[in-house]
């Protein structure tokens, strides 16, 4: 059980990292065009 959830929660987090990164960089490049 331990050596599943461990990769699933592994990969979820630099995926939650990559949005949220990826929404911020698009809210600050509308904001540079604007």
């Amino acid at each position: 059980m331990a050596t599943e959830v461990t990769p699933s929660y592994l990969l979820y987090r630099p995926v939650y990292r990559y949005i949220v990164e990826y929404h911020q960089e698009l809210h600050n490049a509308s904001g540079f065009v604007n």
